[in-house]
């Protein structure tokens, strides 16, 4: 349904990028802007998900949208929208993404692949989210927040049990002397020879 931009109000809950220190897009890969949904609310539409598309026709000038528009929408259904925005909008830290993926499964008792079902995101990619949560070593996820180190790096990392040894092979990478590319190589030696130090096993991958 064609919508006239003027007519669209944003939810509160959507994420904002005014919420983030520098109001910039966290480097995620790009990704295509998902179409509107909004609920009908009277003379006014709820925008649920898709402010990067409405942002980017507001900017080009144009005067409406096509929105997939809902009579209704649950509190699930919408918390599930809220997670596939947050997600979409590469505007949510990883470490605040995976606690909203596990706060969301815990409270409504659902899979990961149930949760993949109800929001088009991949279960190996909510897994990747909510291993960071769970198994990486704490100190090494505010080197995630504060961008010392990649979520492709701190994923990688997540798969080694100690916390010991998560901070030793992250340690090149937070100063930059490594590169990610060759992250998972070197997680994947790290895993299978617990005995090499973290020089003998860049040695060996580089």
């Amino acid at each position: 349904m064609l919508i006239p931009l003027d007519k669209i109000i944003v939810d509160k809950d959507l994420p904002n990028p005014k919420n983030l220190p520098n109001h910039r897009p966290l480097p995620r890969g790009s990704r295509i802007p998902r179409d509107p949904v909004v609920v009908n609310e009277g003379e006014m539409f709820l925008l649920l998900a898709g402010a990067k598309k409405v942002n980017i026709a507001k900017e080009s000038g144009e005067l409406n949208i096509e929105c997939l528009v809902r009579k209704t929408v649950t509190y699930q259904e919408k918390w599930e929208l809220r997670l596939a925005e947050e997600y979409h909008s590469s505007l949510v830290t990883p470490m605040q993404l995976g606690k909203s993926f596990m706060k969301y499964r815990d409270t409504f008792g659902i899979t990961q692949q149930e949760l993949a079902r109800r929001t088009n995101i991949t279960p190996g990619t909510i897994h990747h989210y909510e291993s960071l949560i769970r198994t990486l070593a704490p100190e090494l996820g505010e080197k995630v927040n504060s961008g010392e180190l990649t979520f492709k790096e701190a994923r990688s990392i997540a798969d080694i049990d100690d916390h010991v040894r998560q901070k030793e092979i992250a340690a090149p990478f937070i100063k930059g002397t490594l590169s990610s590319v060759h992250v998972e190589r070197i997680v994947g030696l790290a895993k299978s020879s617990p005995e090499l130090s973290v020089f003998q096993i860049i040695e060996e991958v580089i």
